[in-house]
Parts: C-alpha cells; sequence; structure tokens
C-alpha cells in the first residue's frame, strides 16, 4: 500500500530550505546523550503545545517496541527499494512520543497561507527550521531542537501525525506527514540516488495543488492503515495531541555514550539499571530533566495555569511517590519551595531542613531589585536514601567528572516550562559556597542542593538602556534569549551583567545558609567505611587501595598500656569478588577484641543476630576471610588468619576465630597475649544485597 505520493525532495538550487547536514549539527552541544536531548525536546515541544488549553496537565506517552519494516517500505513511495537495501527484512525498531491535552500541529499547511508573524505549529515543525517559538512562557527558542529526532532515526526518517481541534470551519482534522533529513553529502544517501545534488531534506504526504507542494495526509482510513505498520492507532475523536513516529531506531548505539568509559566504576555502572535500555533511560531521564513537573499535582494550588505532567514509558505510569528516585524527588520539592514562594504564596515541604532566600540584586534595569528565589538544602547520604544504598547524585545528575575531594554543591535553574536547565557544579552558582568533604560515599557524606527559580515577570523599565523593554520585556525574556538551542545554559548577551549578578546572588544566599563550624569528630571505636556495600565501598576503577599509615613504634607494636582501645580501617580495595578492607586495632589493655559486620539502619546499627531476629532473612553481608598480623621487636612479623566460617587458629601469641553469628560469619575474634599491641590486619567482605549499607566496628 503506498499511503505517500511523491516525495519533495529539493535540489540545492532550491533557495527555501537548508542543507541537510547543517540542521542536523544545528543542536549546539556535545555535553549530553542523543537520549537525553530527546526528552529535553519532546517535553518542551508538548509543554508549549499545552499553553492555553484549558486542562490542568497535559500528558505524554513514550513508546519503543519493533516493527515489520516491509509494511513501511510499501508506504514510502521512492526510497522504499533504498530503505529495504540498507535495513533489510527484519524487525526494527521504532520510537513513538505521542502526546494528548496539547492544540497539536496547528496553522495552515499551505505557504501561500502562512502569516509573517508565525508560521504556525505545523509548518515550524515539519519545514522551519531556526524560527522562535512566539508564544508567551514557551520553552523553545531557536528551532533547531527537533533535529535530535532525525539523529535518533538511522534513516533520519520521522513521521509526523497530529490531530487539531480545528482544520478549517471550525472541523477537526487529522494531518500525516513523512520528513526525512541526512547529509548530503554522505556517500551513503539515499536521496543521492534519486535527484541530483539534494540539500539532504524531503518530505511525503499527498500532491498540493502546486507541483513541488507536499501537503500531508488527512483522510482517517489512509491514516489508520499507515499506524497499523507499528501497531498504532489514531487519536479519539475526543482527542487532539501529537505523534512523532521515528522508526529504524539503533539501541545499542542509543546507550553508547550515557556513561562515560572513565565515568563510574564496574560496580557503579552495574548498578545504573536505567542504562540498560531505551525505556529505562527514557523513565531516568524524564525525572532528571522534568522533576519540577512530573505528576506534580502541587502546582495546582498556584491557579495560574502552571501545568503538571503525566508521563508513561511503555504503558508505565512515572509517579512522584516512592517510586520516583529520592534524589529527584528532592528536586521537586526544591522547586516547589522556589516557585511558592515566587508566586507570593507557602508551600509546607515534606523536607522540613529546606531553607528558601529571595535573592536580589542592583536592577540592571528591571523594575524590581528581587529576580527570583533560591531553595537550598544540606543533606547527607542517610537523609537522601535511607537504609538503601543510593547512586551517588552526581552520577544521577551526569556530572560524571566531579571532584575527588569535595561534594560540590549542586545548584538548579529553571524557567516557566519547569525543565531544569543544568545541574551545575562548575562553581559559576556557587562560587561563595563551601563544599563539604568527600566521605568515599559513606552515609554520612554530605551534599549542598539548590534549585533557583527566576521572577520571570519583572519587567524592565520603560528607560532600560539598549531597549531592554523592547527587546526583552521582562525577566523570563531575557533568559529564554540567553539559552543557547540545547537549553544548557544562561549566558549574558553583551553589555549585560544582569545573569552574572543572579549567580553571584544566589551563591551568596546558599552560602550564608549553609555556612557552619568546619571542626568534626570522629569516633575511634566504630570506622565508617566508605559507604554502602557494592558502590561506595568500590575503589574507582584503576585506582589501589592506600596502606594504613605507619605508626612509629618503640620495642615492638604495642599501642601502649593504659592507652584506649583503637579501631581504624584505611581505604578498601576490591579482589577476587569481595570487598578486603585493611584495618589498625590498638588492643589497649584488653586481651581479645571482636570486629564485627553490621547493617545501618535509620534507627543505628543491626547486628547478625538481631537481624535473625527481627528481619528473618539471611544477613546480606559476610566475612569471607580474615588476617591479624603483629610485629615483634626484632621485627619479625606473626600472623593468623582465618578463611572458613567457625573456624579457630592460634600462631602465638595471636589467636583467632571467624565466629557465625545469626547464621552467618560476621565476627572477627582477636586475641593477643602481650597487652598493648597494636594489631593491624585485613578483613574481606561478600555482599549478598548491593543495596544495603554495612558499617565495621571494633568492640
Amino acid at each position: 500500500m503506498t499511503i505517500f505520493g511523491d516525495p519533495l525532495i529539493p535540489s540545492i538550487e532550491y533557495s527555501g530550505t537548508a542543507y541537510g547536514s547543517a540542521f542536523l549539527k544545528s543542536l549546539q552541544t556535545e555535553k549530553l546523550p542523543e537520549l537525553d536531548l530527546l526528552v529535553r525536546e519532546s517535553v518542551q515541544n508538548s509543554s508549549d503545545a499545552a499553553i492555553g488549553i484549558d486542562h490542568k496537565n497535559f500528558w505524554i506517552d513514550y513508546t519503543f517496541s519493533e516493527f515489520d519494516p516491509s509494511g513501511l517500505y510499501e508506504a514510502m513511495s521512492g526510497v522504499g527499494q533504498p530503505l529495504r537495501k540498507k535495513h533489510g527484512e527484519g524487525k526494527q525498531c521504532f520510537l513513538e512520543i505521542r502526546d494528548s491535552k496539547t492544540s497539536g500541529l496547528t496553522g495552515p499547511y499551505d505557504k501561500e497561507d502562512l502569516a509573517d508573524a508565525d508560521h504556525g505549529n505545523y509548518f515550524k515543525l515539519i519545514f522551519d527550521s531556526g524560527i522562535n517559538q512566539t508564544q508567551q512562557g514557551a520553552g523553545g527558542n531557536w528551532g533547531f531542537g527537533k533535529s535530535v529526532y532525525y539523529r535518533v532515526s538511522d534513516a533520519g526518517l520521522v513521521i509526523f501525525y497530529t490531530r487539531i481541534a480545528d482544520g478549517g470551519e471550525g472541523v477537526a482534522e487529522e494531518r500525516l506527514i513523512a520528513t526525512m533529513v541526512e547529509n548530503e553529502s554522505s556517500p551513503g544517501s539515499i536521496l543521492r540516488g534519486i535527484v541530483k545534488n539534494p540539500t539532504g531534506r524531503a518530505w511525503w504526504g499527498r500532491p498540493g495543488t502546486e507541483k513541488g507542494v507536499v501537503w500531508p495526509v488527512t483522510d482517517h482510513d489512509e491514516i489508520k492503515r499507515f499506524l497499523s505498520i507499528f501497531g498504532l492507532t489514531p487519536f479519539a475523536t475526543t482527542e487532539t495531541g501529537t505523534s512523532v513516529i521515528i522508526p529504524f531506531v539503533d539501541e545499542k548505539e542509543l546507550l553508547e555514550d550515557i556513561i562515560p568509559n572513565d565515568g563510574a566504576s564496574e560496580d557503579e555502572i552495574a548498578r545504573c539499571v536505567w542504562s540498560k535500555s531505551v525505556p529505562s533511560y527514557l523513565g531516568h531521564a524524564l525525572q532528571k530533566w522534568y522533576a519540577p513537573r512530573l505528576r506534580n499535582k502541587e502546582l495546582e494550588e498556584l491557579k495560574d495555569g502552571s501545568k503538571w505532567i503525566r508521563a508513561r514509558v511503555n504503558g508505565s505510569l512515572l509517579k512522584n511517590d516512592k517510586e520516583m528516585n529520592p534524589v529527584f524527588k528532592l528536586v521537586q520539592e526544591l522547586y516547589n519551595v522556589a516557585l511558592f514562594k515566587c508566586r507570593g504564596k507557602s508551600y509546607v515541604s515534606d523536607v522540613t531542613s529546606i531553607k528558601c532566600k529571595d535573592v536580589d540584586i542592583r536592577r540592571e534595569g528591571l523594575a524590581r531589585t528581587n529576580v527570583g528565589c533560591v531553595a537550598y538544602v544540606k543533606l547527607t547520604n542517610r537523609d537522601i536514601f535511607g537504609a538503601r544504598a543510593g547512586i551517588s547524585p552526581y552520577i544521577l545528575t551526569g556530572n560524571f567528572k566531579n571532584s575527588d575531594d569535595e561534594n560540590e554543591p549542586i545548584v538548579m535553574f529553571a524557567r516557566e516550562p519547569g525543565m531544569v536547565i543544568s545541574y551545575s557544579i562548575d562553581g559559576t552558582w556557587s562560587n561563595k559556597v563551601k563544599a563539604p568533604c568527600k566521605n568515599a560515599g559513606s552515609s554520612d557524606d554530605e551534599y549542598i542542593f539548590a534549585f533557583y527559580v527566576p521572577r520571570v515577570d519583572n519587567e524592565f523599565e520603560e528607560d532600560a538602556p539598549d531597549n531592554r523593554r523592547g527587546i526583552y520585556g521582562d525577566l523570563g525574556g531575557y533568559l529564554r534569549k540567553c539559552e543557547e538551542s540545547d537549553h544548557a545554559s544562561w549566558e549574558d548577551k553583551a553589555k549585560f551583567k544582569l545573569i552574572s549578578k543572579i549567580k553571584n546572588g544566589t551563591a551568596r544566599k546558599i552560602a550564608e545558609g549553609t555556612r557552619e563550624d568546619d571542626m568534626s569528630t570522629v569516633s575511634a571505636s566504630a570506622s565508617r567505611l566508605s559507604g554502602r556495600i557494592g558502590k561506595a565501598l568500590m575503589p574507582e576503577r584503576g585506582s589501589l587501595a592506600k596502606p594504613a599509615k605507619p605508626r612509629s613504634v618503640s620495642g615492638g607494636s604495642g599501642s601502649g598500656r593504659g592507652e584506649k582501645p583503637t579501631f581504624v580501617t584505611g581505604d578498601p580495595r576490591w579482589s577476587d569478588g569481595a570487598l578486603a578492607v585493611p584495618f589498625e586495632m590498638g588492643m589497649g589493655d584488653k586481651k581479645s577484641r571482636q570486629i564485627r559486620v553490621e547493617i545501618q539502619t535509620e534507627g543505628g546499627t543491626l547486628a547478625s543476630e538481631a537481624w535473625a531476629k527481627e528481619i528473618g532473612t539471611r544477613f546480606p553481608v559476610e566475612i569471607v576471610q580474615a588476617s591479624a598480623e603483629i610485629r615483634k621487636s626484632d621485627g619479625a612479623s606473626v600472623v593468623v588468619s582465618c578463611a572458613e566460617p567457625a573456624c579457630e587458629n592460634m600462631n602465638s601469641p595471636l589467636v583467632a576465630s571467624l565466629l557465625v553469628k545469626g547464621e552467618a560469619p560476621t565476627v572477627f575474634s582477636v586475641g593477643c597475649e602481650v597487652p598493648g599491641q597494636l594489631i593491624t590486619g585485613e578483613i574481606s567482605l561478600k555482599s549478598l544485597d548491593k543495596t544495603i549499607e554495612c558499617v565495621v566496628k571494633a568492640i
């Protein structure tokens, strides 16, 4: 079945069309993976199309599945055979992005009917490039973001299907059109085999009234027939919205750039389950970039048209309850606190430690000095994730190049559409903020999170210099103009210092609110390891364990009679599937001591005996091997080790045993006949549940 007529494939003489190669490169970023760009662009398009629609939310559905391409080959006049030759007859993957409770692709589809001021949603998405959005509060500005659709398709082919409320004379209309964008100079160009010197762009639909004009297919039965190729159905008669269908998606290629090769340890990568498939990563990216609006029904309280997003991936609803990643739930809470304060309303967050301050600057031509609000909070790993081990906030937010020594503050910012512009850790938004020291991912590791929300309705004064009122209107208009096409940052225009002042003012408020005494105390009787088994206890890839610091001794390796018992651990290392943790244990006046492995909970630590009684399942961490050593005054060493549960070994003056408690070997007991000795050694741990936080202590 041939649904589409002959394609419009302009040659380079066609002056109204941009080159495909230039269009594909037009989204100005190499910072983000393609799937992140796809989510940011698609939700923003849907958000813009929801402006002015009388609903409290808009819906967006992502469907990733397989299809039989033979029907598509038959439907595509002119390129069916070249596509068949390139992609073959086997099953192929496709992605559909469908929104509803939106306007759909409205506006004329005939060039003769275009208005100079606004070409309409249909023409701008299908034909135009580099044309700004004209709606107040819209997210898009450059008109290049849609290029990501074509890069995601291995064929550069995208089909747009829409249903609008008024296609003429108040009658609803469906529209379907196919487009292709490719590098016109590529040896594998499909369009070069059809026309001479193509621009790399083509369209398929039904013939227009003039030669070389393509109109969309509007016949419902033909549209229904075409959608059935992908197992999709048309919009219901009560719906309006847009479906973007991207065939020939290479899942493996899309996932390759999710995590850089040196961006995380092997164990961390294994725990990033959202990076293993396109549907999983779409769900992750939706939380990451649109946490402020994702199922955020609190926005209804503002009664200003702010809409929340109902999103699904392959039919699974994304929620903002306990199923949402705790870091992104925190992002939503910070956004709500700052946004409500900007709107002059109060919001009571479940995260009671969040604080919020006004950000004021010198006016820079604005009518008011207040330019927005920043909500901020300092939390520990345990505050965020509880007893469950969480992935580093830096990995979750895509900040793989973070400091080895400090937990840099993570500062977010957004305009009206509610998309997080960036998770900034480069100091431009926090240059006065003291970063917490990194504690290798332990449960006591502290992080500072902040969210700046601008007061977008702060207008420029009539007499503001450089016609700022006429060009930008208000702060929101200026910020929109200051975003690049990838919407990844705000940078001042020439002669302006407005954004730099906002950044400095925001940093100052965060610094004032999080400043505290730098002193900290460390318990000598319990050494919390580098945090969470399977993640934080793992060294970074390629790193080696650092030996425990040597201690000067005189007349042997004693810790000194009368001294208090001590216990410290060195940097762990991964060895033969177990985590080897070096330790130093000062015996003090004790003849024997025990090194115990316990589980960290919100109420404290839980030993294996209590775990067996209260939880009833197998203890999730075990000691698989342990050794202890002392050095005599003549330099000779005495070593004793245990590698089996319930074993006991002796090498005078040392005796050691690996004790089974609660059905698991979790206690390494060490005795020494000579008092006051400093014992060094190593215990090797294996985890049955890599989400559980482990603590090693000595008694």
